[in-house]
């Protein structure tokens, strides 16, 4: 190397991307520079350009014309919303899921244009958002530094979701990211992913230093991202602040599907029995989403506090034949009282606080030598961060506890997730350790318990002779697991597992599953959720130094192995290894969603 230089690092492009439930939000920053920035133009419909830190998670399919995503949707007929509630549609209620939600999946205004794929509508969306993106970057970069520069893109996902639905999205992304251009001449680039929550709180971090300075090593930060859809909670302890913070998980986290949206079902519902059968022969494209109506309603939700007046919501129902306090025929106006907001939000605020009790509760219970660990700081982010309304209970609960509410302004609660995912992208903050949410397992045959298992079950193993119960499922990574920072379980104690392989046989499969339950079940249950078929390909081990047995229909390999979950070192993707119990993987581990419409 001349003059005994360095070479210089060539620079990168990292891009936060927050695909949210109702809106959907970029950041970016250059490596060098790592001044971070955030697309503030949307297109709309009209071919003007909105302002504004996010776009609306819509898409549209109008017949014939290419399709509308983002603000162009406004209120077209076609639109399709929710479509990233759908992608963790399999998963079990959680006790803080909006009741209603499944049902209203299938029908009303929560569901999919027609027979719209999910998945179909997720990738069409994500893809305009990448190619708008990367026209953006050209824009504000030059075409010729773009050219030249890999894109290092990290996608912000929610903790709450089970294995398949982070499946789905891996495979969307993939999708996505084809059709938009990428692989061929942008074969450089490379796509990643991290947990919402921990982008949130990354977001403290970066280079608005809006709270950089008021944390220590040790302090235990509670962050509750109150988005569209969800609402997830989890607690970091600070380990290091210099040079760059690094944060670890301390107990089990939880959400639900319980966000800002679950304001607009229950809305729906009281129209419904407050109008009836007025309200329900309204058309359609009157009354959902990104209607002149639906978008007074959102005036109302974000502004909403006691003493401030509420605005009317334009609606006609030619059924309603006169004025009342909840309705002016006249101006075709629906009117909400303070009470009637009131009774929208308290479900929602009341899981919430449910939901930072109970981890403040969990982190109480932890101790540091002598002393009780105790969280110091909330942060409350996401868009339903903003409402006036969910600030003050939170301000009144932290109040109780002597606990700093923190909700940034800099950057502001609204775009800290996409900008947290870049400070991930730029190694500025980093998790040391994650507690596991889920059990991960397969399904197979246990030695049978007359207590535990059903008659039914019972069967005699042809290999060993012995009694087996089938219909049950062995767990190798137990929710609470310390998942370390190359983010691999930390102690690896996943048991070894058998397997029976005809002479000759190179391959196998075995279904993973998952389940969000507090303790594993040993049976099958609906408590537990196909997460995908592992299909191993024995490429990298020698079945001959294996012991070998004559059983029905030929003979036999009793092959021993064990199945490691991980997240991949960077890309924060699902993975699955086979390994020998040597750790050794024993060749190429694919994981493949269960067919669609399978339970």
């Amino acid at each position: 190397m001349a003059g005994g230089r360095k070479a210089k690092k060539p620079s990168q492009l990292v891009v936060g991307l927050d695909f949210g439930t109702t809106h959907t939000g970029i950041s970016f920053a250059m490596t060098g520079v790592e001044k971070t920035l955030s697309i503030e133009n949307w297109p709309a419909y009209d071919g003007s350009m909105v302002n504004a830190r996010k776009t609306p998670t819509h898409i549209a399919y109008p017949p014939g014309e290419p399709h509308l995503w983002g603000y162009q949707v406004g209120t077209n007929p076609d639109l399709c919303a929710w479509m990233k509630y759908h992608l963790d549609r399999d998963s079990p209620q959680t006790p803080y899921d909006d009741p209603g939600l499944k049902q209203a999946m299938e029908d009303g205004l929560l569901s999919l244009q027609g027979t719209k794929d999910p998945e179909q509508v997720s990738t069409d969306y994500l893809r305009e958002v990448l190619k708008f993106t990367v026209t953006e970057l050209k824009n504000k970069l030059g075409p010729n530094l773009l050219k030249v520069t890999s894109i290092k893109w990290w996608l912000a996902k929610p903790a709450i979701w089970g294995g398949q639905a982070e499946l789905r999205l891996q495979k969307i992304v993939e999708d996505a990211a084809s059709g938009a251009g990428f692989g061929g001449s942008r074969a450089q680039d490379e796509f990643n992913f991290v947990s919402e929550p921990e982008a949130a709180a990354f977001s403290l971090f970066g280079d608005a230093e809006e709270f950089k300075h008021e944390f220590q090593v040790g302090n235990i930060i509670l962050v509750c991202d109150c988005g569209g859809g969800t609402v997830d909670v989890a607690a970091y302890r600070i380990v290091r602040t210099d040079p760059n913070t690094e944060f670890e998980e301390v107990v089990r986290g939880q959400g639900g599907k319980c966000g800002a949206a679950y304001l607009d079902r229950l809305f729906q519902g009281l129209m419904l029995r407050r109008f009836g059968f007025a309200y329900a022969t309204v058309k359609r494209e009157h009354k959902m989403t990104g209607s002149k109506f639906m978008n007074h309603f959102e005036v109302n939700k974000r502004t909403f506090e006691p003493g401030v007046p509420l605005v009317g919501m334009p609606l006609r129902m030619a059924e309603v034949t006169e004025s009342s306090d909840h309705y002016h025929k006249r101006d075709g106006e629906v009117r909400l009282t303070q009470d009637d907001m009131e009774s929208l939000f308290n479900p929602i605020i009341r899981n919430i606080e449910e939901m930072v009790s109970k981890q403040e509760q969990s982190v109480l219970k932890l101790r540091k030598g002598r002393s009780r660990a105790q969280v110091t700081d909330l942060l409350l982010v996401g868009g339903f961060a903003r409402s006036p309304y969910l600030k003050s209970h939170m301000e009144k609960w932290c109040q109780k506890r002597d606990i700093n509410l923190r909700i940034p302004k800099t950057r502001n609660s609204w775009g800290a997730v996409s900008y947290g995912a870049v400070l991930r992208g730029l190694d500025k903050t980093k998790i040391e350790k994650r507690i596991a949410r889920f059990h991960y397992g397969i399904k197979c045959n246990l030695p049978y318990h007359p207590r535990l298992d059903l008659p039914s079950d019972a069967f005699e193993d042809k290999f060993s002779g012995k009694l087996l119960a089938k219909n049950c499922v062995l767990w190798f990574v137990k929710a609470g697991t310390i998942i370390g920072k190359d983010m691999e379980v930390e102690k690896d104690s996943s048991p070894p597992l058998f397997r029976e392989l005809q002479n000759g046989q190179r391959h196998f499969e075995e279904t993973i599953v998952s389940s969000g339950a507090k303790d594993a079940p040993r049976k099958n249950t609906d408590e537990v959720q196909d997460v995908g078929t592992l299909m191993v390909r024995l490429s990298r081990v020698d079945l001959k130094t294996f012991l070998m047995k004559k059983i029905k229909g030929g003979e036999g390999i009793n092959f021993q192995y064990k199945i490691q979950q991980g997240m991949g070192s960077r890309q924060g993707s699902l993975l699955f290894r086979a390994m020998t119990l040597d750790g050794v993987p024993l060749g190429e581990s694919v994981i493949n969603l269960p067919p669609k419409g399978s339970a």
